[in-house]
């Protein structure tokens, strides 16, 4: 993973969209920048407040960023983002610090691995949805599939998207065919669906909560472990995001 210095930014939300309970998509201008190398990640803030939180724009054009938000209740006592975020307005300003480079995409999408199983829970697959992005405007011949712990809007966005239609994509949801699974449940699920994987040359990336994460390939900024290790994924093939 690499890094580079933040610049903060002001950015104005251009539109707000609720596309699915408590989740919604943000478009905010920030300006004309360069297209960021991907992967990338920003951090959004509340104007006069020192909390940021990090996301991952599912694109970016011109001028204009956009991000997917889960919107959390406020917990008392506990300093949160998105409860201020939704008292925003159209027109409001955000503290943007502009951007977080994660891993290259010319790693991810190399000839080495023709396969990828991107493996997410709820928003984390929006890393995900960058890297597509740039699979389907490059016509990438890679094989992709995507295997979500959510019944949320994002997942349902892969499957009906026609921006995807001209790559090879497999959209499997495990939380909207198993409510009432437990989280060591889905995980073992998991495990199940990507045994015909094992054997062959695939790269895996994996992003959720932190300990959805930890399950899967370890602890998110440290050693490698998980379902993958167990089943003998050598490092190489896994990005944590």
């Amino acid at each position: 993973m690499v890094h580079n210095e933040l610049i903060e930014k002001r950015g104005i939300i251009k539109e707000i969209r609720q596309i699915g309970i408590s989740l919604c998509t943000y478009l905010v201008d920030i300006g004309e920048e360069s297209f960021p190398p991907l992967c990338y990640a920003i951090r959004l803030g509340i104007v006069g407040k020192t909390l940021t939180r990090p996301y991952s724009p599912v694109s970016f054009t011109g001028s204009t960023v956009e991000c997917i938000i889960k919107i959390y209740p406020q917990e008392e006592g506990k300093n949160m983002f998105t409860p201020d975020l939704e008292k925003l307005s159209v027109g409001d300003e955000l503290r943007v610090l502009w951007y977080t480079p994660k891993y290259p995409i010319e790693e991810i999408l190399s000839t080495k691995h023709m396969h990828v199983c991107m493996i997410s829970a709820g928003t984390g697959i929006t890393p995900m949805m960058q890297i597509l992005d740039y699979a389907a405007q490059n016509r990438s011949m890679h094989k992709f599939t995507s295997i979500a712990l959510s019944h949320s809007t994002n997942h349902q966005i892969l499957k009906d998207s026609s921006l995807y239609s001209g790559i090879s994509l497999e959209c499997i949801s495990l939380m909207s065919k198993n409510p009432d699974c437990t989280h060591a449940e889905l995980i073992r699920k998991i495990e199940v669906l990507i045994q015909p994987l094992l054997s062959k040359d695939v790269l895996y990336l994996v992003c959720g909560t932190d300990s959805f994460v930890e399950a899967v390939s370890g602890v998110r900024k440290g050693e490698y472990g998980g379902l993958l290790m167990r089943h003998n994924v050598p490092s190489s093939s896994c990005y944590k995001f």
